[in-house]
C-alpha cells in the first residue's frame, strides 16, 4: 500500500516533457499518431519488500506509442502491447516484458535480512495479457486488468513470477497524466 501512495505522489509530481505539441484542447483519445512521454521525479522506496527502512532514489517513466503499438514502463520494466488500439472502448492487451529486479541487491539495514546472502539483480524477460476499458469517467481514461509472467533469465532467484495487477490511469491536461497501480 505504502509503494502505491508513493507512485501516486512521484506520477503527481512528474510532467512529461514535450508529451503534445497541441495547445488548448485535449486531442481526441481514439488518435493514433506517435506519441512518446517522459517523466522524472523522486520516489521513496524500501531497501526490499516488507522492511521499514526506506532510501530515495530518482524515478523516470516513459509511455508512448509507435506505429500504432502502445509501451510503457512499470519500474525497472518495458512493456510494449503488440495489439493494436482500434476505436472500442474494450480492448485487449498483449505483449513482451523485460526487465531488471533489484530487490535486495543492496546494502540492506536491518540484521537479520541481512545476514541472508545478497541478492543479484535478476534479468525477467516474459509477457502480459489483459483487458483495458476506455472512456469510463472521461474520454481519456483507462482501467485495466492483466497478469504479468516473468522468468529470471540471469539465474539470480531462478523463479517465474505471475502478477495480477490492476490500473487505473486519465490525462488531466495536455501535461499532467496520473496513473494508479495495485498488484
Amino acid at each position: 500500500m505504502f509503494r502505491t501512495a508513493i507512485t501516486i505522489a512521484a506520477l503527481l509530481a512528474a510532467t512529461p516533457a514535450l508529451a503534445q505539441t497541441r495547445t488548448g484542447e485535449l486531442p481526441d483519445p481514439t488518435d493514433q499518431s506517435d506519441t512518446f512521454s517522459i517523466g522524472a521525479g523522486a520516489g521513496i522506496i524500501p531497501d526490499y519488500e516488507g522492511s521499514d527502512d526506506f532510501e530515495f532514489i530518482p524515478l523516470v517513466g516513459l509511455r508512448g506509442r509507435w506505429n500504432g503499438f502502445n509501451f510503457y514502463t512499470r519500474g525497472t520494466f518495458l512493456y510494449v502491447d503488440v495489439i493494436r488500439r482500434g476505436d472500442s472502448a474494450v480492448e485487449f492487451d498483449l505483449g513482451p516484458i523485460v526487465g531488471a529486479r533489484l530487490h535486495r541487491t543492496g546494502k540492506v539495514e536491518d540484521d537479520a535480512v541481512d545476514a541472508l546472502p545478497e541478492r543479484d539483480t535478476a534479468f525477467e524477460v516474459g509477457g502480459f495479457a489483459g483487458i483495458t476499458y476506455h472512456g469510463l469517467t472521461n474520454p481519456y481514461d483507462a482501467l485495466s486488468f492483466h497478469v504479468d509472467v516473468t522468468t529470471d533469465v540471469s539465474d539470480a532467484h531462478g523463479s517465474t513470477l505471475v502478477t495480477p495487477t490492476i490500473d487505473f490511469a486519465t490525462a488531466l491536461s495536455l501535461t499532467t497524466y496520473v496513473g494508479v497501480s495495485a498488484s
